[in-house]
């Protein structure tokens, strides 16, 4: 739980597949005893009990990911969420539920400066998601010829420098913001 003077943080990755959010993500929540939820596990779950794309699995797994963020907020816990995190509607329910719970909201954008090495990254990627229809190259392509920045400030990460590094710079960034539900690590 919070403390009086202690509000919880909401952790939002960002960043195009294979950019390095899921490892980032992973590593600040293990740091800081955080709970974690992603997006792509979450659809794939969904996809093996027959709830497809052709269903929305894709909509309704953010719509998970909203459902327990918003619990974990509530019981005065910070989270990190793992996500594209691209659409406009997701940005506006993280910042929705931020304000809700009276919490803060730390986007790190994840993103790779080299666009041959990102295309390899995401060629040789294996991540073992039964039943997930991985997105292909063009997909990629065509969210990041899309993409806007957030409107909210974000600690941007390239996957080209250190993992050690960025996990670091992150939590640097982070500061003493985090709420977890036991203290250690």
């Amino acid at each position: 739980m919070a403390s009086d003077d202690m509000r919880p943080t909401l952790v939002v990755m960002t960043g195009l597949p294979a950019s390095g959010k899921s490892s980032i993500a992973a590593a600040i929540a293990d740091r800081a005893n955080l709970p974690l939820f992603s997006a792509d596990p979450l659809e794939a779950a969904l996809i093996r009990r027959g709830i497809t794309r052709d269903h929305g699995s894709g909509y309704a797994a953010y719509d998970l990911l909203e459902t327990l963020v918003d619990t974990h907020l509530g019981m005065g816990q910070s989270v990190v969420v793992d996500a594209c995190n691209h659409l406009d509607t997701m940005r506006a329910a993280w910042s929705e539920l931020c304000r809700l719970h009276g919490a803060e909201l730390f986007v790190i954008e994840c993103g790779c400066s080299d666009p041959t090495i990102h295309r390899r990254r995401f060629d040789e990627r294996e991540r073992g998601l039964d039943g997930f229809p991985e997105p292909s190259w063009e997909d990629v392509e065509t969210v990041r010829d899309a993409w806007t920045s957030w409107p909210e400030p974000a600690v941007r990460i390239d996957s080209l420098d250190p993992h050690r590094a960025n996990l670091e710079l992150a939590l640097v960034e982070l500061g003493g913001r985090l709420v977890s539900g036991s203290v250690g690590r």
